[in-house]
């Protein structure tokens, strides 16, 4: 097995044609994150134990519909969390600009402060998993709020052929009840129907109830699959 890469950085974990990545969940508790891009079960144990010998607690997977959950199941994974999906067809009238909310640059360490504020320690996002949202799809962009510097929100979109995801979304306590989330999720949707994208996807926690009526106020529908994100230890 060949390892590349430096813990608590990303590493990538390959054996022939098998590949694997990891990173810490965040910088808040002692879990491991593990990617698999292809490869078996047996690949997976072996890819597993590596992350282990890092020192986590526990290794979770990336989120995985049910149907694509059987080898990590074999290797003795089980449920940790649960994620809705939401899908909003771009196809017809799309929002006006937002006012107030811009494209910026990638700037990481600002949008995992934001981050860290937005969410409790569970659902956080570090800069690591931050930057592998949004280089995640091929043409991507990050949209921020404009009224104060730095920004107080932030949204990670991106297309990949026909459609779009949103990525990430989070505004910082201070910013809440003031309408900047809907903002953002519609400077999303403009963004994405400019580049092309027929459909948008994202996924949010099922008790997260702010955020399923924020999407279906802006044209979300929540869809009969799940996400399962499992975990070893």
């Amino acid at each position: 097995m060949k390892v590349s890469g430096d813990w608590p950085g990303p590493v990538t974990i390959r054996r022939s044609w098998a590949k694997a990545t990891a990173r810490p969940w965040n910088s808040d508790l002692p879990y491991g994150y593990l990617r698999l891009e292809r490869g078996g079960a047996r690949f997976l144990r072996a890819a597993t134990s590596h992350v282990l010998a890092y020192g986590v607690e526990l290794v979770a997977s990336q989120p995985l519909l049910d149907s694509a959950a059987d080898s990590w199941l074999q290797v003795g994974y089980r449920p940790f969390l649960r994620l809705h999906m939401y899908r909003r067809s771009l196809i017809g009238s799309i929002p006006p600009e937002e006012p107030g909310v811009r494209e910026g640059p990638p700037d990481f360490e600002m949008l995992a402060e934001v981050d860290r504020r937005s969410f409790g320690p569970l659902w956080r996002n570090g800069q690591t998993a931050l930057r592998e949202s949004y280089l995640s799809t091929i043409r991507r962009t990050v949209l921020v709020t404009s009224d104060v510097s730095p920004p107080e929100g932030f949204a990670i979109v991106g297309c990949s052929g026909l459609t779009a995801y949103l990525q990430r979304i989070a505004v910082s306590p201070s910013h809440r009840r003031r309408g900047w989330g809907t903002r953002l999720t519609l400077a999303a949707i403009r963004w994405a129907a400019r580049h092309g994208a027929a459909a948008m996807l994202l996924n949010t926690a099922p008790d997260n109830q702010a955020a399923a009526a924020l999407y279906q106020a802006t044209g979300f529908r929540r869809l009969p699959d799940r996400l399962v994100v499992l975990r070893y230890g």
